[in-house]
């Protein structure tokens, strides 16, 4: 396990020295993450001018849920942004290199890139997660430490999703269009699963981006069933981990490499 992680982090910092030695592509991907994102949030800030709540949920409420939703996305887009060049190094045969060396390819692919764009998206969580805490008079330690532990668990819940989704790439060819189609799904954690259609809150917990954004600020600020959905985590991460394990080994058995 330990050396897993070492190897990880090695592969990891090599492609941070690649990126970092073109600094200014390096900054405006930054600046473009945190560009996006405050996109979102004018919007959310728009529509509260117009409306008192929404479904009972206050304004720092959402912001509160949108914040936790920027830092497991822009922890996710950092750690785990190789995830994305998985369709094309199972086109290209490159996925050959992976197979023959003595590191679990689920780590490989992790650290086939850095995506500096989640630095800007996980700076611009910070700062609404510090903005909505104190607005609600949640601002305290031990508050923060339940933030940082949901947003650990978030983490794993949302790149474990993102492996079983690219995972496509061994059976399609190209797994792209799907991984596309997530990002645009997971939007729907931005708010509170209960202004959607049952059809819809289903598929939210199947795919459990409800457990990212949503539970955890259920939790924080006590409402009602938050301590019977909390109880449902172990479950959940044990299934996303099966999900990534069972998906990746069966598309590892599918894949047929690109003969000359």
């Amino acid at each position: 396990m330990l050396r897993n992680l070492k190897t990880y982090f090695c592969l990891l910092n090599a492609n941070l020295k690649t990126l970092v030695s073109f600094r200014v592509d390096f900054i405006l991907l930054i600046l473009s993450g945190s560009l996006t994102q405050l996109l979102g949030v004018i919007f959310i800030f728009t529509i509260f001018k117009q409306v008192p709540n929404i479904d009972g949920w206050s304004l720092y409420e959402i912001i509160l849920i949108y914040s936790l939703v920027f830092l497991v996305e822009g922890l996710v887009s950092i750690f785990f942004d190789g995830i994305w060049k998985l369709t094309s190094i199972v086109n290209s045969g490159e996925f050959d290199r992976i197979l023959l060396r003595p590191v679990s390819p689920i780590i490989q692919i992790a650290t086939l890139g850095f995506g500096s764009q989640g630095i800007g998206n996980f700076i611009i969580g910070l700062i609404l997660l510090v903005y909505s805490l104190i607005k609600l008079n949640l601002m305290n330690p031990i508050t923060i430490f339940i933030v940082i532990i949901f947003v650990f668990l978030g983490v794993i819940i949302r790149a474990a999703i993102n492996y079983c989704i690219a995972a496509s790439s061994f059976w399609t060819k190209n797994g792209n269009p799907l991984m596309m189609a997530n990002y645009s799904f997971s939007e729907f954690s931005k708010y509170p699963i209960t202004i959607y259609s049952y059809s819809l809150q289903i598929l939210i917990i199947v795919i459990p981006y409800i457990f990212i954004s949503y539970v955890p600020v259920l939790f924080i600020l006590k409402k009602e069933g938050a301590n019977i959905l909390l109880a449902l985590y172990p479950f959940v991460i044990l299934y996303c981990i099966l999900c990534v394990n069972i998906i990746m080994k069966k598309g590892i058995k599918k894949y047929g490499s690109t003969g000359n």
